[in-house]
């Protein structure tokens, strides 16, 4: 039993003795606060949709153009991930692939608690293609 457990027992056996009034016992009660542990941030909801957009680079003839922009439903990476695990030879190909580019992601071990967390690091990230001309930009929905 956590402490936090054992005071409130304890004022509410104060309270069954008659020895404090509810109001007093409520008092008491809310002077504890909330355990450590239901002190959580709310979870944000899971991201529905990875935005993708490509905009070229500026220069004096013309502003940022968009040149494409997609909402990919999350639920269907989730299928292709695992649909692709299942075609033998391919995870361990696009490693092989990845790895030189400083790309640690290993597509066979992309599960649940894997896959949010790369969401969480792909969320909000640009990368310059083409030298700086185009930029593509991934955005959680």
């Amino acid at each position: 039993m956590t402490a936090h457990a054992e005071d409130t027992r304890r004022i509410l056996d104060l309270l069954a003795q008659g020895k404090v009034s509810v109001d007093e016992a409520q008092q008491l009660i809310e002077a504890l606060g909330e355990p450590e542990n239901a002190k959580t941030e709310p979870e944000k909801p899971a991201p529905r949709f990875l935005r993708i957009t490509v905009t070229k680079a500026p220069n004096h003839w013309r502003p940022h153009e968009k040149t494409v922009n997609i909402r990919v439903p999350i639920s269907l990476i989730r299928g292709g991930i695992q649909l692709g695990s299942l075609v033998p030879g391919l995870s361990e190909k696009l490693n092989l692939r990845l790895r030189p580019d400083g790309q640690p992601i290993d597509f066979s071990k992309l599960n649940g608690p894997e896959f949010e967390r790369v969401l969480r690091e792909i969320n909000d990230l640009s990368i310059d293609v083409d030298g700086g001309r185009e930029q593509v930009h991934f955005h959680c929905e």
